[in-house]
């Protein structure tokens, strides 16, 4: 477990700083790597602290091209930073692909003890029930797709 030599540790003070389970990571020494890797980052963060995150990743993968390895058990998570997953269950692939390639498998992924994320589950649900709604894994596409399905009908 090394740390990028521009990485410093600072203990937890101010709201204010971008903190990523106690590192401080600002944006010009982070642009300067070609790969992050973050383990669990959003663990403990309060919704605010997880959406801040999450917008200073993807900025920062778009501005910079950077490779950003994101692991995470918290699977509503992986749509809105995620290009490509990778499942794992006892340190082996058990599966892998875009997001909608991987969360079609939803047996699979009980299997490994993960949930699918709440919009595909909440679409599949009305998909059943004889309401045809376009596939979504961010809120963004959800709400879309709900207002597509749902045009007119209130």
């Amino acid at each position: 477990y090394g740390y990028h030599r521009d990485l410093h540790y600072f203990p937890t003070r101010r709201s204010s700083d971008l903190m990523l389970t106690g590192w401080r990571i600002d944006f010009k020494c982070a642009s300067d790597l070609d790969v992050l890797g973050l383990d669990e980052p959003t663990a403990g963060l309060d919704p605010k602290g997880i959406h801040d995150l999450l917008g200073f990743i993807n900025d920062l993968k778009k501005s910079s091209g950077m490779t950003v390895i994101f692991s995470t058990h918290d699977v509503s998570l992986v749509p809105e930073i995620a290009d490509y997953i990778y499942v794992m269950n006892k340190g082996r692939i058990v599966a892998q692909g875009t997001i909608a390639e991987v969360f079609i498998q939803t047996e699979l992924l009980k299997s490994v003890r993960l949930d699918v994320p709440l919009y595909p589950k909440l679409i599949q649900s009305l998909r059943e029930k004889g309401i045809p709604v376009s596939m979504a894994f961010t809120f963004e596409e959800a709400e879309k797709a709900f207002l597509e399905a749902f045009k007119g009908g209130s």
